[in-house]
């Protein structure tokens, strides 16, 4: 049992870095779109993917590290 919530905590990692990774990806993609100086919309991406794959990769972690004692 503690294997299975071991890997399922490292597949939660590898998922919230992915959301991580995707944001980044949209921000910059919406950054180089934009005009003018001011990029808050990008911003504001980028911050909603790190705000959710942030969290998904800390559960993620939590569980693998408790699983593991």
């Amino acid at each position: 049992m503690k294997t299975l919530l071991y890997q399922s905590g490292r597949l939660l990692q590898a998922v919230g870095m992915a959301v991580v990774l995707v944001g980044i990806f949209l921000s910059v993609e919406e950054g180089v779109k934009e005009t003018g100086t001011s990029g808050f919309h990008s911003m504001a991406i980028e911050f909603r993917y790190l705000g959710i794959g942030g969290a998904v990769f800390i559960v993620g972690f939590l569980i693998s590290r408790f699983s593991a004692k």
